[in-house]
This record gives C-alpha cells, structure tokens and sequence, in this order.
C-alpha cells in the first residue's frame, strides 16, 4: 500500500494560482486528488500545503493534510 503527497504552494512563480485554476471541470488540485483516488494501491493522499484554501479543498475531497510553514 502507498502513500500519496500532493503539495501544493499558495503562490506559485511560473504560474500564479495554477493549482486552482479552472481544469477540467474543477482545478488542477482536484483533478488530481480525483485522480489518485482512482490507484487502488494507494491507501492515503495527503495535500501538503502553507495555503488554507487548498487544505480545506484537499479535506472537503477526502485528503489528509499537512500544513507547512508559510514561504
């Protein structure tokens, strides 16, 4: 079994507020937690983030999270 990290950043240089974005039909956090869900060999899917929003979108979509310090 495996453990899934998606970490994400409030403030992304390349591309300011990629993660929640429109993707798809939702945003690029999401479709990825939808994803991952999807892998039967993963147990648990953590978002590790210094942004609430993306912590409270990760729990609201069945992710564990992890709060790290602000950058």
């Amino acid at each position: 079994m495996y453990t899934a990290i998606i970490p994400v950043r409030k403030g992304s240089r390349r591309l300011p507020g990629k993660n929640t974005a429109p993707f798809s039909d939702t945003n690029l956090l999401i479709y990825k937690i939808r994803q991952l869900k999807k892998v039967p060999q993963i147990t648990k899917i953590y978002v590790s983030s210094d942004c609430e929003e993306m912590l409270k979108m990760g729990e609201d979509n069945g992710a564990l999270t992890h709060k790290t310090a602000d950058q």
